[in-house]
């Protein structure tokens, strides 16, 4: 958490903080709506009327769940504001990313059983499944940007990085959205950015620390081989393999010296026996 941006909504404008809580629920909410209208337009237009009632019938109980989740939002909300008010930061990484999980989880869960229990009522599967596809595509979408580097036996013995699945996932919604686009076939455009929208406005956020991250280990790596190569043509010029950046001794100078690399310092730098726990260590800033 040390290396996070923080966002402390006790402090600072009033109106600006409460625009950047209020903005993702708002958004939320208008996507949730915008799937209600997805299913009343495709049902009304491709299945009939009393499909179409029958979608209008089951509204109570979908607010039902909507509302045991939000419930459980604002039970999660108190554990996390409590750890934030201590400045326990790392309690607050813990409480949202188990949150985040169990989330996943038990909508894919409900998800299961309702497209059980509606194949068994209407005794048509394909059409039951195919309206939740999507979403539940997308929400592997949240699991991979949590755990990219978990690993799944694919085929019960292919090991596989859950990064790449979700690299074919989202290669899967290029495909679909460019044919249905090719097609003249709207509405098949329309559902798969929906559910992609409702993921990008919950972990939009995290994407853009993963790309900062990426960024600056990026120009690390790069600087560190510049470092490595500038020590070698050094090293070849002068003869020597190994020289103490603080006392300037070498291998070839004081043969009964150890020489040592320190991982804390920005680049390539080795020390003496000496100096390897007695230095100022190198940064970006001071190479």
């Amino acid at each position: 958490m040390a290396n996070v941006k923080q966002t402390d909504i006790l402090t600072g404008s009033i109106p600006r903080q409460l625009l950047a809580f209020f903005l993702p629920i708002w958004f939320g909410t208008l996507f949730q709506q915008l799937y209600n209208t997805a299913d009343t337009l495709i049902v009304g237009n491709f299945v009939g009327t009393r499909a179409l009632a029958a979608v209008g019938a089951t509204g109570a109980f979908v607010n039902l769940l909507v509302g045991l989740f939000v419930g459980l939002c604002s039970g999660v909300g108190v554990v996390v504001s409590q750890s934030f008010g201590a400045r326990d930061y790392d309690g607050v990484d813990r409480q949202v990313h188990t949150a985040l999980v169990l989330s996943v989880a038990i909508g894919a869960l409900l998800t299961v059983l309702g497209v059980v229990l509606a194949s068994l009522i209407t005794g048509n599967p394909y059409l039951t499944a195919a309206g939740t596809g999507y979403v539940n595509l997308s929400m592997f979408f949240a699991f991979a940007t949590l755990y990219p580097d978990a690993q799944v036996l694919l085929f019960f013995f292919i090991p596989v990085k859950i990064k790449w699945m979700a690299i074919l996932d989202a290669c899967y919604f290029a495909y679909i959205i460019f044919f249905c686009a090719a097609s003249r076939y709207w509405i098949g455009v329309v559902l798969p950015l929906v559910a992609l929208l409702n993921f990008f406005v919950f972990f939009a956020p995290e994407i853009g620390r993963f790309a900062k991250r990426e960024q600056t280990r990026t120009k690390q790596a790069a600087h560190f081989h510049n470092a490595v190569r500038q020590t070698q043509r050094e090293q070849q010029s002068q003869g020597y393999r190994h020289k103490c950046a603080v006392c300037g001794r070498t291998d070839v100078t004081n043969p009964e010296l150890q020489f040592r690399y320190c991982s804390k310092c920005a680049g390539y730098h080795c020390f003496c026996s000496d100096h390897i726990f007695n230095h100022v260590h190198f940064t970006d800033e001071n190479p």
